[in-house]
């Protein structure tokens, strides 16, 4: 069980929301998969993908992609794209919810 503390006492509250407040996993492993098919890339398998989360999305097309360094820039702007129009559900945390 996570304790929770009032937020009345704070003025302000940052989150990280991506992976913090919302369970993002399978639209990155989305995103990153449709980019590189996009690409006409073999995307890496999920587990890699979700290996690389929590890096800057630069880092994470270094090691996603060796192979295709002419490419990263290409790839790096698919994901941002793809993220901005994927429709994977990306639900916050059980925790959350009940902490609203």
């Amino acid at each position: 069980m996570i304790a929770i503390t009032p937020v009345k006492k704070y003025k302000l509250v940052i989150f990280d929301w991506d992976g913090t407040i919302m369970d993002s996993v399978t639209k990155i492993v989305n995103c990153i998969r449709n980019s590189a098919e996009l690409l006409s890339i073999t995307p890496p398998g999920d587990d890699a993908i979700k290996n690389i989360i929590g890096l800057s999305l630069d880092k994470a097309i270094d090691v996603l992609f060796p192979a295709h360094t002419a490419q990263h820039e290409a790839l790096i702007t698919g994901y941002k794209h793809q993220y901005s129009v994927d429709i994977t559900p990306t639900p916050v945390f059980d925790d959350v919810a009940r902490a609203c």
